[in-house]
């Protein structure tokens, strides 16, 4: 996957980026899903693909969610990011698998690449279905039987990329919405308030012309 390194000491985020290092956010948020649920079901879609594809579209779509590190460690861009999300195993829903799609614009070859790569995970029998995390990867994954108002991470370690992640609650009717709780984990290297405010309005833009 194509990397692009940045000129570190002349970066505009170089101060910002040195001081809030291993430093990260969390924002919980409700998003509004209604419309766009009716229109996955017309269309036949699964709605874990549909809305990872909108996860993926809104941080491919904007330099600045696709921050990573290359094997030497320095910092730069990936042409693409790429959706590594959790799947149950076969026989032991309790147990799962992480995968990784490649993300592509077209909504039906996502998807059609999505189902080929979740059977492949729900019968691999182990944590990484391939082996390894792709360098160029953002993660997801779901809670599907709980619709939280907060969530965080535990543990000392700071976040080892800088690429957004994100936690997807239960839906439920709200005043007769459909509200899904979203938790994103954002790098404060690379993230500020202004970049996470911008990520969810693009992704409720995003949904609501689905």
């Amino acid at each position: 996957m194509k990397f692009q390194k940045i000129d570190f000491e002349h970066w505009d985020r170089r101060e910002i980026f040195q001081y809030f290092k291993g430093t990260t956010l969390y924002m919980n948020v409700h998003i509004d899903i209604t419309e766009f649920l009716e229109q996955v079901r017309a269309a036949g879609i699964k709605f874990y693909p549909a809305f990872i594809h909108c996860l993926a579209g809104v941080a491919n779509a904007h330099d600045e969610f696709r921050y990573g590190y290359d094997g030497d460690g320095c910092v730069g861009i990936w042409a693409r990011l790429d959706p590594l999300y959790t799947v149950p195993r076969t026989g032991n829903p309790a147990l799962f698998s992480m995968v990784a799609t490649e993300y592509c614009e077209g909504l039906h070859e996502f998807c059609a690449r999505f189902e080929d790569d979740r059977r492949r995970a729900q019968n691999c029998g182990k944590l990484l279905c391939s082996g390894e995390i792709p360098p160029n990867a953002m993660g997801v994954t779901a809670v599907p039987g709980v619709h939280f108002s907060s969530f965080s991470f535990g543990g000392a370690e700071s976040k080892p990329d800088l690429a957004p992640f994100f936690v997807i609650g239960k839906y439920e009717w709200k005043a007769g919405r459909l509200m899904l709780p979203l938790c994103g984990e954002f790098a404060h290297e690379v993230n500020d308030g202004y970049h996470i405010s911008c990520f969810f309005d693009a992704l409720k833009e995003k949904l609501n012309i689905f």
